[in-house]
């Protein structure tokens, strides 16, 4: 009798253990599991992310061009952590395409601000930014993200506070055309996953009501100053 309950109960267990072990499964799957090691530099082609990505690892301040293929390196942090830093193009051509090459499970993004140029760039940095908000892959991750004001160095730089204000309403704008539309098509080249709703419905876009998870932070500095980088490297190091 007890060899028969035993027979019978067994696969019960092991059905149950399975199902436990197929639930722990699908929540890394659908949550996120433990985040990669890359961070990535995004941001517009002139921004001033190659020369960051340059001086952050390797210290140094070469001549940079437009690229049309990312850079990679790696930069060990204030907690003896690696971390893989990806120069992200900014050349709108293949932006997206080599973001989604490196989006699945980033720990963080840096997206780099021309701040003397973005009045005229606005509209282009905004939506590159939307895009980045919206996609689906990342929303699910969720990586850090830093908004670096670069190049406070030259004068009429706009400060952190003046830059947010300016992508908040440009991004406002966007978001009333893109509500009813997936994000992207394969003729603009953007990311095709951008569908989702950014802020909060019959309010103007403001980036505080992503909320505390989304981990959104403008900080100011300079990719060729002395110490211009010491606000991306405390990001960095806390990760």
């Amino acid at each position: 009798m007890e060899g028969l309950e035993m027979e019978t109960v067994l696969p019960i267990v092991i059905a149950v253990v399975l199902g436990l072990l197929t639930l722990i499964i699908l929540k890394k799957l659908i949550f996120g599991g433990s985040k990669g090691n890359q961070v990535l530099l995004t941001g517009l082609s002139g921004s001033g992310k190659t020369l960051f990505w340059s001086k952050l690892v390797h210290d140094e301040s070469p001549v940079t061009v437009t690229s049309q293929k990312e850079n990679r390196g790696s930069y060990t942090n204030s907690r003896n952590k690696v971390l893989d830093i990806v120069d992200i193009p900014g050349f709108d051509k293949v932006r997206y395409t080599v973001l989604n090459k490196y989006r699945t499970g980033c720990k963080a993004i840096i997206f780099v601000i021309d701040a003397v140029s973005l009045q005229k760039d606005i509209r282009d940095a905004a939506e590159y930014l939307y895009n980045i908000l919206a996609d689906d892959e990342l929303q699910r991750s969720r990586p850090k993200l830093q908004i670096f004001c670069n190049k406070q160095d030259i004068g009429g730089a706009k400060s952190p506070r003046a830059v947010q204000t300016l992508l908040e309403k440009e991004i406002t704008i966007l978001r009333e055309t893109r509500a009813s539309r997936l994000i992207g098509t394969s003729d603009s080249g953007d990311s095709s996953n951008n569908n989702s709703f950014l802020g909060i419905v019959g309010k103007d876009f403001e980036f505080s009501d992503l909320g505390k998870k989304q981990g959104i932070d403008f900080v100011e500095g300079s990719a060729v100053d002395e110490g211009g980088l010491n606000s991306a490297k405390a990001f960095i190091d806390s990760l």
